[in-house]
């Protein structure tokens, strides 16, 4: 189960109203973990990084839209206010 908190600073960072559920965690994935939550009756997917520092989960972010830039399909992340991501305790 996902925390209250984190949903609610999901909400926040986004700028996402309705009700944010979820709709099962993604038993795969080494680096991070994921699950699969809707908002609005939207699915999207959450991915919780491992990695102790954030300019790691940065770089990531920078690579996949470099990829995407290439014409490579990539999944990119959503645009929060400043970031692609926020940290969460």
């Amino acid at each position: 189960m996902i925390d209250q908190k984190l949903i609610l600073a999901i909400q926040e960072f986004y700028g996402f109203d309705g009700q944010i559920g979820v709709l099962k965690k993604v038993t795969k994935g080494n680096l991070s973990e994921n699950h699969v939550i809707e908002i609005n009756n939207t699915s999207y997917f959450l991915k919780k990084y491992r990695f102790a520092k954030k300019e790691r989960v940065a770089e990531i972010h920078r690579v996949k839209a470099f990829f995407a830039d290439s014409g490579i399909p990539v999944i990119l992340p959503i645009q929060g206010q400043e970031e692609t991501f926020f940290e969460f305790k």
